[in-house]
């Protein structure tokens, strides 16, 4: 039976030796302890992990724990989140009551019984279980119903080709069959007409010309499958489980877990609007000539060109995706020096990637078919892709690519938004990795990322004009900051409109 992803438990208080004493009273326990001395580093911790349960101080300087409670159930994911107050002040009446409308589930007092407080953390981990394990069946049952379709058609129509086979095999055998008597009946007649020597020479003439057509028809067909590699990665037959270009059918298919980017070049359109298609196309290829060199280095596979973008698959990690991205933004300042010694316009790329279950397959008719890749993975990268535009950002990865990611990928990476895009149901966390930039660019975006952050969590908890604020502060430090920009535009809409209580901490698009 698959294994269950851990638990995790985030446990508030501003004193670091209650976090550890914590911890070690719950280290027998089978969860991942996440800490916090803060109440607003909590929620900015919410926004980025799923929680069994939290156990929340209830004073803290600054924001109490109280006041903490009522804004991480103000997140909609969290509305029914388990929060457990941890205190030393006396339970009378009026305080627990407050407790409970901020939708504490129960009071655990100081100094802490640790057997009580294991036994009461274990039914909410348990229940945590049950449910990750209940949502996995349901994920699967939905794949393994699909994969179910996929194959019954593809059996149907290996049963046609079969069929279709046998018919042209047993041509093939009459004919031969035919040839075989009419050659029987000449060599009869040639031994009486008394000229057998001179066929057999004819035929051996003829044997020795068919070798040399064959070794020629052999050359060729090696050419023409070093030609083939050029169009079908030798990687893509890897992954449908096949050795050579002939053994791919109509309908090979496999389902798996992978990393999905797409990129093209932001306004392409207005930049080439001037140039001849032949400058047009020579502009794609230098691009493409650019960046394929880090796809490649990072193990990415290119599924197709899309103009001047594509779209390209990552089967082994979502380091080797966000790497490679980083890597072809480094290579597209290279070639922005040399168009700028031309007075020519920078060019900039907008990359989007997302991480889940991909399908791998053929797609076509038996006479022309193409290796693809498609499902909700795929779509949500090339809607990612498209709102590197709307944020100004280089490169836009999801929730699942930064869960996956190593501590040291994560580097100078930040939180943008959290947005629902058209054709997914489901909301979005996204991020943005600035590890290629300039050095002075790189500087300024890590000087303002602390007040960056604490904004973001100020919007993410319905208090916008606590983030316009910190937004401000951001600018002046770093004016060029687009994500920065973004954000303050849509808190402005909201405060001009008087609508400010429509907020929403997911920003909806209803266009690709």
């Amino acid at each position: 039976m698959e294994k269950v992803e851990r638990s995790k438990i985030l446990v508030v208080d501003d004193i670091p030796a209650n976090l550890v004493g914590m911890q070690t009273i719950l280290k027998a326990l089978d969860v991942e302890i996440v800490k916090a001395n803060s109440g607003p580093e909590a929620l900015s911790l919410l926004l980025r992990h799923q929680f069994a349960m939290v156990l929340l101080d209830v004073q803290m300087p600054g924001m109490n724990g109280f006041e903490t409670a009522e804004l991480m159930h103000q997140v909609d994911e969290c509305q029914s989140l388990p929060i457990i107050f941890v205190t030393a002040i006396d339970k009378d009446e009026h305080y627990v009551t407050r407790g409970y409308k901020t939708g504490a589930v129960d009071y655990i007092s100081k100094p802490i019984d640790p057997m009580r407080l294991r036994a009461k953390v274990t039914i909410f981990l348990e229940l945590d279980q049950q449910k990750k394990k209940l949502s996995g069946l349901l994920s699967k049952k939905e794949e393994l119903l699909h994969v179910v379709k996929q194959q019954n058609a593809q059996i149907v129509e290996q049963q046609e080709l079969q069929q279709d086979a046998l018919v042209k095999k047993i041509e093939m055998q009459d004919k031969q069959n035919k040839a075989l008597k009419v050659q029987r009946k000449l060599m009869v007649i040639a031994g009486i007409l008394g000229v057998f020597s001179l066929g057999f020479i004819a035929y051996n003439f003829k044997v020795s010309a068919d070798n040399l057509t064959l070794s020629d028809k052999n050359v060729k067909i090696t050419q023409l499958k070093d030609s083939y590699k050029r169009f079908i990665p030798h990687e893509m037959l890897g992954l449908l489980e096949r050795e050579d270009i002939e053994d791919v059918e109509l309908g090979d298919q496999i389902l798996r877990a992978m990393s999905v980017m797409f990129f093209d070049v932001v306004d392409f359109s207005t930049i080439t609007e001037r140039l001849s298609p032949k400058e047009t196309i020579s502009l794609i290829n230098q691009v493409l000539s650019a960046v394929q060199p880090e796809i490649r280095k990072h193990g990415g596979i290119v599924n197709k060109y899309l103009g001047d973008g594509a779209m390209v698959i990552f089967p082994n990690s979502e380091d080797d995706a966000v790497r490679a991205g980083l890597g072809m933004v480094q290579a597209m300042q290279k070639i922005n020096e040399e168009r700028s010694k031309n007075n020519l316009v920078p060019l900039k790329l907008g990359i989007g990637i997302s991480s889940g279950p991909v399908m791998v397959g053929t797609v076509g008719e038996k006479d022309r078919m193409e290796y693809t890749v498609y499902g909700t993975t795929v779509n949500l990268a090339s809607r990612i892709e498209g709102l590197t535009r709307k944020y100004g950002a280089y490169l836009l990865i999801n929730e699942d690519v930064y869960s996956r990611l190593t501590l040291k990928t994560r580097d100078n990476m930040r939180l943008v938004d959290r947005v629902q895009v058209k054709g997914q149901q489901n909301p979005a966390t996204l991020y943005e990795a600035f590890g290629e930039e300039a050095p002075e660019k790189l500087k300024l975006l890590n000087d303002t990322k602390s007040d960056y952050e604490k904004a973001i969590v100020h919007y993410q908890s319905g208090r916008i004009k606590e983030a316009r604020a910190l937004f401000d502060k951001v600018l002046k430090t770093n004016e060029t900051d687009a994500v920065a920009k973004f954000h303050v535009a849509k808190i402005d809409k909201l405060l001009a409109s008087n609508s400010s209580t429509n907020w929403s901490s997911i920003h909806v698009f209803d266009t690709k």
